[in-house]
């Protein structure tokens, strides 16, 4: 089941839990719940829960993207930055004038740095799966 499919069944579910628990109103002594009320409480909880997990998962995955798209545009800034700043150094050096760089030397590259969070996002995504299989199938 995808993303949104799930979504939406948790949104239909909750929307149900909320129309029967409203039928509840008024049926029960003030302050104490029955045994159907609290059930019908702690599944609207977990749907709440669910859809939350959902919301995080698309999240991780719109930052899983952006990284990958703007990975490559951002190292090659960074690349031109460094340049720039060893060009000051050099130039700086050669007219006699000592100025340190205040541009850090950036030692990891863009595809490992995308391929490193990539590999987290999808560990994540995994144990999400596997967690969501679960819960679903109950």
């Amino acid at each position: 089941m995808d993303d949104l499919t799930a979504a939406l069944v948790i949104e239909l579910e909750l929307e149900d839990a909320e129309t029967v628990s409203s039928s509840f109103k008024g049926k029960a002594h003030e302050g104490t719940l029955s045994d159907a009320e609290l059930a019908l409480e702690l599944y609207k909880q977990e749907l709440k829960r669910n859809a939350s997990i959902f919301s995080d998962r698309r999240m991780a995955r719109s930052i899983a993207l952006a990284v990958q798209t703007d990975g490559n545009v951002l190292a090659e800034s960074m690349s031109q930055e460094q340049s720039a700043a060893r060009d000051r150094d050099m130039a700086c050096g050669l007219s006699g004038t000592r100025v340190s760089s205040s541009v850090k030397p950036w030692t990891v590259t863009s595809e490992e740095m995308d391929e490193e969070l990539l590999a987290k996002f999808a560990a994540l995504s995994t144990e999400f799966r596997r967690l969501l299989v679960l819960i679903l199938d109950t």
